[in-house]
């Protein structure tokens, strides 16, 4: 493992650079330090091992983190729009108001991660994996998450806006008070997913495994739930009469008591 680089190093190196020009510390040990507030912006990070590192109100706009270690570091108010971060580790890391717009984060590790009121505009999060990462108030307005896992994540008052989440693995997803305007649910597995009390009206199911799925009070006034596994789904208080089943499995289902 390289040397460990202390703050005030990295202080004296941009104070030594022309300003708006970023530091090369690709690969540098950079464990545990504390960056909080420094200009980082297009500096190259990558393979940097971030891992605990406090990053809070860094501004690392358009540098480069490809495969970077940021295993629970605290990314809170960091401005990261327009970085790379493909392949980055980023479990259990806080990205709690986090400026994410327009970055690359695909194969990104979030596992774990929180994210409440974090900007991903228009970010690409292709195969990225937030298994039981925890998101809230936070927007997913024309966000790529084509083929990514979202197992077991836990997404409270957070929108979800013209995103097609066709391909993407989304067992045990819990959804509370979540705006999914123009999603498309289509050939995913839901398995055990929570949809409770959700206006989805007009959403598209087709041809999803939504076994065991809670559909308890939700609004799926036609919904399209053709050729959809819906064994021991639950339709407790949902609105359900004009939604097309068409093709379902519906055995062991429970229906409006």
């Amino acid at each position: 493992m390289s040397q460990l680089i202390t703050r005030s190093e990295i202080i004296s190196s941009l104070a030594a650079i022309p300003l708006g020009k970023g530091l090369n510390l690709n690969g540098a040990n950079l464990a545990n330090v504390d960056l909080s507030g420094l200009l980082l912006a297009t500096s190259d990070l990558c393979g940097a091992d971030l891992s605990g590192a406090n990053l809070t109100k860094v501004n690392l706009a358009y540098a480069k983190l490809i495969g970077a270690n940021l295993t629970c570091a605290n990314l809170t108010e960091a401005d990261l729009s327009c970085v790379d971060l493909t392949g980055a580790n980023l479990t259990k890391a806080d990205l709690t108001k986090a400026y994410l717009s327009q970055s690359l984060l695909n194969g990104v590790n979030l596992t774990g991660a929180i994210l409440t009121d974090t900007e991903l505009y228009q970010a690409s999060l292709m195969g990225a994996n937030f298994s039981y990462a925890r998101v809230t108030y936070t927007g997913y307005n024309s966000v790529n998450l084509y083929e990514a896992n979202l197992s077991g994540a836990k997404f409270f008052k957070t929108l979800f806006k013209n995103v097609d989440l066709g391909g993407c693995i989304l067992e045990k997803i819990n959804f509370t008070e979540v705006d999914v305007e123009g999603v498309v649910f289509s050939n995913t597995d839901l398995t055990g997913a929570i949809f409770g009390g959700m206006y989805l009206r007009g959403t598209s199911f087709e041809n999803s495994n939504l076994t065991n799925v809670c559909f308890i009070d939700a609004d799926l006034a036609y919904a399209n739930l053709r050729n959809t596994n819906l064994t021991g789904a639950h339709f407790w208080g949902a609105e359900i009469h004009t939604a097309d089943f068409t093709g379902a499995d519906l055995a062991n289902v429970i229906w409006n008591e």
